[in-house]
């Protein structure tokens, strides 16, 4: 089988990427009051309430080698392709090639793109 995972900068809900066989990597979001994980510990409407009332907009970090690995590991026996956020614009992209080193079965696509890009070209 074939397995495709994102980043959760392309917007997909978890339950959305779940009806459809997406995995989702959730990205770090960082607010003044402290650190979140995309879609785990803070929803679309807490994200777009938190940032109504910051006085500062919030920061991302990439998605760490291990956490790519660790989505990896969750599907040993399908082909897998990452499609992620654009390189320009995150280290995320470098992670994931970092993360397939010992995975043959696995490739990394830049999207060149964010959200809706990202979204439009895992739906393709």
């Amino acid at each position: 089988m074939i397995r495709i995972l994102c980043d959760s900068s392309s917007d997909y809900s978890i339950e959305e990427a779940d009806n459809l066989g997406i995995g989702i990597v959730p990205m770090h979001i960082t607010f003044d009051d402290g650190e979140y994980l995309d879609q785990v510990t803070l929803s679309f409407d807490k994200f777009y309430e938190k940032l109504e009332k910051s006085n500062n907009l919030p920061k991302t970090s990439q998605i760490n080698p291990f956490s790519w690995e660790e989505k990896i590991n969750q599907y040993p026996d399908d082909e897998i392709l990452i499609i992620t956020i654009s390189s320009v614009l995150s280290g995320t992209y470098k992670s994931a090639c970092i993360a397939i080193q010992d995975h043959p079965n696995c490739r990394v696509v830049d999207s060149l793109n964010v959200t809706a890009g990202v979204k439009l070209l895992v739906d393709r």
